[in-house]
């Protein structure tokens, strides 16, 4: 049996591309170069077609790790992969791994119900009942319902007694043939030295550089500090917080950020708060003490890491930034067979082995020792375009205060999308976006911070003209023929860094650059997570061959097509987005023309006009 005999056992008519990738990975998997990046487009069944070539390696002895960007995703892959397995004709074990974080801690249920006096009867009895599972969290909450704390608060830590059901999961894993994982436990594994396999998948590879860098990084707000500072009221915890906020008002000023490397106080204020928390035992006040600890001992030699103090809302933040992922993520790949696969690897519209090479460098991987391949089908799907008026305002306003007026604006557009029926899908940057929708907009399904977006998905799915507003479902959630309509409420730029900004520019200083090109350096790669999210998002509404879907794009910075922006008798320009045109190239190639033709949502409350 070969891949795509695998493939058509579990999948009776596997789609062109799809048998086009799993030839061209069995090929990969059996010849000399190290690594191959597949951009193969939302939709056409990516998981399957890489899942039949390294299940039949499984079968024939070479251990396989799969990594996903989410548990999500990684709860999809693990089914696309026992159905694969079990097709096998010498099957092979598929287990999930998974860290303590998404494991119930009865230990900590018991102590959070003894110390809590603030739970109702419901939510205790919930948690009574969570004492006795001990299992994952979200395996518990599919049955049984969201649980009415922070998980953080519930959640397995290494210091706790009780761990059967992770140890359970770790004997299986070590014997299955298929470890499926997040990209967070893959980093770990990479920084430990510890990536047991032969062949290592890296599904939505884009995201494992952020993964990486999430990893090597910390961060404590002022958020954290006032959250510990509620739980742990002491004159010590007070006093080293205010004369923080005393000190780094006169240090950073208006310079945004202040370096320890340059300022030893830095350091000090950091240890003063640390050790004020010491006595402290909520999980959270040890995530914060730990990152305090990361920013007090970065050795200011280390290679392109840095530990700063930023200004943030509501005071100054703590920081420990890393600006070269690709360090940790060598140790990922190197020595095995790896595949990099998801629907934004390659840059620009070519599929050449240049298009791979932005995202090759971010890994720290070799360009000439890897085996490109971009597969996009001709036919798959439909997609319509309703583009923001560049009239409209846009999402903020100088000094990052949010503007009424555009958040009035994406509501209309969400109430358009509704009035002409079928469901609909609005992709939100943030918690807060979906809270300016839901004050505007009746009778939706609103994600809201702390809840689980499987829940949400369950209601949306129960009516054929609901509308689901959430930061969530960028990627990984798969509603194959259900959508009508897209909502993309903002462009989903990364959060500004101050810290960043200046520590890249630090660092080209000793090469002779100036910190413009440190800021055009990380505004490049802004964007190019940008056009990421904003691709993942837009292959949400097409995950079938038959799938129709209108887009509307509520943020004035998405630039209008050149028949809409240059046709002389509409003088409707680019505006603002004049500086954003390469955010057009997350529409993927075959809906060229459909972009082409977009229509501009006019700038009233539900009018959209004609093209």
């Amino acid at each position: 049996m070969n891949a795509v005999g695998l493939l058509r056992e579990v999948a009776p008519s596997p789609r062109e591309p799809q048998n086009r990738i799993a030839e061209d990975i069995e090929k990969f998997l059996a010849g000399g170069k190290p690594v191959m990046c597949v951009n193969a487009e939302t939709g056409i069944g990516k998981t399957l077609a890489y899942g039949a070539p390294v299940a039949l390696a499984a079968s024939a002895g070479r251990r396989v790790v799969v990594s996903t960007h989410t548990t999500q995703q990684l709860e999809q892959a693990a089914e696309a992969l026992r159905r694969l397995a079990g097709a096998l004709p010498r099957p092979v074990a598929v287990a999930r791994r998974l860290g303590r974080a998404n494991f119930l801690s009865p230990g900590r249920v018991a102590r959070l119900l003894a110390n809590r006096d603030d739970l109702d009867g419901e939510a205790r009895a919930l948690l009574r009942e969570a004492m006795g599972h001990g299992g994952l969290i979200d395996d518990f909450e599919a049955g049984h319902g969201a649980l009415p704390v922070a998980r953080a608060d519930i959640c397995l830590t290494s210091s706790c007694r009780r761990q059967d059901a992770y140890d359970a999961q770790r004997v299986e894993t070590g014997a299955a043939g298929i470890v499926v994982q997040t990209h967070a436990m893959s980093v770990l594994d990479a920084v430990r030295g510890e990536v047991a396999a032969d062949i290592a998948v890296y599904d939505e590879g884009d995201a494992l550089p952020s993964a990486a860098a999430g990893f090597a990084e910390a961060r404590v707000t002022p958020l954290d500090l006032e959250a510990v500072r509620e739980r742990h009221a002491t004159a010590g915890l007070d006093a080293a917080v205010a004369a923080f906020e005393a000190w780094a008002g006169q240090a950073v000023g208006d310079g945004e950020a202040v370096f320890k490397q340059r300022d030893p106080e830095a350091a000090r204020r950091a240890e003063a708060i640390r050790a004020a928390l010491e006595t402290a035992d909520s999980e959270h006040a040890g995530d914060v003490r730990r990152a305090l600890s990361a920013f007090v001992n970065l050795d200011p030699a280390t290679p392109r890491r840095g530990a700063a103090v930023v200004a943030a809302h509501g005071g100054h933040r703590f920081e420990v930034l890393a600006l070269d992922p690709g360090r940790v993520l060598r140790r990922a790949y190197d020595g095995r067979k790896t595949l990099f696969v998801s629907a934004t690897l390659a840059a620009g519209r070519d599929g050449g082995r240049d298009a791979f090479e932005p995202f090759l460098r971010t890994v720290g991987a070799d360009g000439l020792a890897a085996v490109p391949l971009r597969v996009e089908p001709e036919r798959f799907g439909a997609m319509a375009f309703r583009l923001a008026d560049r009239n409209v305002p846009p999402p903020f306003r100088g000094g990052g205060e949010r503007n009424p007026a555009f958040d009035d604006y994406a509501a209309g557009m969400v109430r358009a999308a509704m009035d002409e029926g079928g469901r609909v899908l609005a992709l939100a940057p943030s918690f807060a976006d979906v809270d300016e929708v839901a004050r505007r907009v009746g009778g939706i399904v609103a994600h809201r911070r702390g809840e689980s977006l499987a829940g949400r998905l369950d209601e949306f799915r129960s009516s054929p003209d609901a509308v689901l507003v959430t930061p969530a479902a960028w990627a990984g959630t798969d509603l194959p023929g259900l959508l009508a309509h897209i909502v993309i409420l903002r462009v989903p730029f990364p959060p500004p860094s101050p810290g960043r900004t200046r520590l890249l520019g630090r660092f080209l200083e000793t090469r002779g650059r100036d910190g413009e090109e440190a800021k055009g350096i990380l505004l490049g790669l802004n964007r190019r997570e940008a056009v990421r999210r904003l691709a993942q998002g837009l292959g949400r509404g097409v995950r079938g061959p038959r799938d129709r879907v209108t887009v509307w794009i509520a943020d004035p910075r998405f630039p209008l097509p050149d028949t809409l922006a240059l046709d002389p008798r509409r003088l409707t320009g680019q505006g603002e987005a004049v500086r954003h045109r390469d955010l057009a190239g997350a529409v993927p190639r075959r809906f060229g023309d459909a972009y082409a033709a977009a229509e501009i949502h006019g700038n009233g409350a539900g009018a959209s006009s004609a093209r």
